[in-house]
């Protein structure tokens, strides 16, 4: 590794860390945009078929959603019990 792409990883990483998603979203797409154009188109289609919020219906065939969804509904479902017997 070069010391540009050090430097590069560690300032994504602190972006990650200490910023906003969005900001560390504008900050790959200018990077992508200036740096890399294949890149940049495949990380706007990434962006147009994902959606971080509001995950769509095919996303419920994904092992991991089912996982913690039944994660959530166990621990509601264990945190109900345990008020209703004390």
């Amino acid at each position: 590794m070069t010391s540009k792409s050090i430097e590069r990883r560690r300032k994504s990483l602190l972006l990650f860390l200490l910023t906003d998603p969005r900001q560390n979203e504008e900050y790959q797409t200018n990077r992508y945009y200036k740096e890399d154009p294949t890149k940049y188109q495949q990380f706007q289609e990434y962006r147009r078929e994902k959606n971080s919020f509001w995950p769509g219906v095919s996303e419920m065939a994904n092992p991991w959603t089912l996982i913690c969804i039944g994660s959530g509904v166990a621990a509601a479902g264990a945190q109900y019990m345990f008020e209703m017997s004390h």
